[in-house]
This record gives structure tokens, C-alpha cells and sequence, in this order.
């Protein structure tokens, strides 16, 4: 706060001591070219009739009362805004795949999709999700890979907020279970599904 005050105060000593040397160039180059302007303006003001001033001032107003009191049909016409297309769910899932390599974010929206799909298909199929954790009913059948699990666990019961990425653009993030390729996970949920049919 001291080294603050220090520099406020700095600053205002030598703004006031460059004012002071500096008066007859501000006088001369800025107040006396303003001072004429005003002047010059005054005499052209006052050179025109007063008749007409108040004709011009009457028109702009009798304008604008007409255009306020005219109805929105015949005013100036407004194109209407473009709306961007509704996206159905696999085109949103298209666009999810092709932004994830910029952020986390897609990442854990294409991990979340996988895995409610995934719980929904693999509910039927000995799997079963025991304290948020994917867990076989049948611990000898194996049926979801760990790296799998893990990926799919993330996507239902972690966040993006878990992933944090750095601020700075020259550290690379840490790898996380996002991390995994989407089409490795879907092939082997189709895999599994295509097993217990």
C-alpha cells in the first residue's frame, strides 16, 4: 500500500511540474485553436436567420413524431436473425469427437455419452453398477477391460473439472483416463453386446 502511494504521489509531482513548464505550448497549441474554432462557430450560428434555425429544428422533430407514430409494417424493415439448425444427438456426439483433441471438456462429454449408453446395455449383460464402480456379477467372465472401466467410470462419475489443464501452452497436460480413444471403447461395447446376445 506504502509503495502505492509512493508512485501516486510521484506521479502527480511530476504531471504538475510538466504542466507547469509546458503552459505556453498547451495555451498556444491546443486553447487557442479551440478558443477560435468556438468562435468561428458562434459567428456562423449567429449569421444564420433565426427563421430558418428553427425551421430545421422544427422538421428533425416533426420526423421523428411521424416515424415513432407509423406502424412496424411500414418502418424500415429488420432481416431476421439467422438461427443455427437444431442438432440431433449423433450429430452433437460427430461434433463432440471432432472438437475432444482441443480440450477436456468434449472429452468428458463423449466419456459421459459412452457411459450412460454402456450402462444401459451392460445392466442386461452381468454388469452391474455397485458404488459407482462398473463391477462384473461374474467375477471369472472379465467382460470390461480395466482401461475401459476406468474410461467409462470417469465419463458417468467423474468431470472435466477433475482434468484440469494447464494455463500454460508450453506444459503438456497429465494423461488421464479421457485420454483413451473412443472408437477402442466402442468396439469393445459392441464386442461385449455382440457376446450375450
Amino acid at each position: 500500500m506504502r509503495n502505492r502511494s509512493l508512485i501516486v504521489g510521484a506521479a502527480l509531482l511530476f504531471t504538475s511540474a510538466l504542466a507547469y513548464l509546458l503552459q505556453d505550448v498547451v495555451r498556444i497549441t491546443v486553447i487557442m485553436p479551440g478558443a477560435y474554432l468556438i468562435w468561428v462557430a458562434g459567428v456562423y450560428y449567429r449569421s444564420v436567420p433565426q427563421f430558418l434555425t428553427w425551421a430545421v429544428a422544427l422538421s428533425i422533430i416533426f420526423f421523428l413524431l411521424v416515424d415513432s407514430l407509423l406502424p412496424d409494417e411500414l418502418s424500415t424493415r429488420v432481416r431476421p436473425i439467422p438461427h443455427k439448425p437444431i442438432q440431433g444427438t449423433l450429430e452433437k456426439l460427430a461434433g463432440w469427437i471432432i472438437k475432444a483433441p482441443g480440450g477436456v471438456y468434449y472429452k468428458w462429454l463423449i466419456a459421459n455419452r459412452l457411459g450412460r449408453i454402456a450402462r444401459e446395455q451392460l445392466e442386461q449383460n452381468q454388469i452391474r453398477v455397485i458404488k459407482r464402480t462398473l463391477i462384473s456379477v461374474d467375477p471369472g467372465a472379465g467382460l470390461l477391460g480395466d482401461p475401459v472401466r476406468e474410461y467409462l467410470e470417469a465419463g458417468l462419475y467423474g468431470s472435466f473439472a477433475d482434468h484440469p489443464r494447464s494455463r500454460l501452452p508450453w506444459i503438456n497436460p497429465a494423461r488421464s483416463h479421457l485420454d483413451m480413444d473412443p472408437t477402442e471403447v466402442m468396439d469393445h461395447l459392441e464386442w461385449i453386446v455382440g457376446e450375450h446376445k
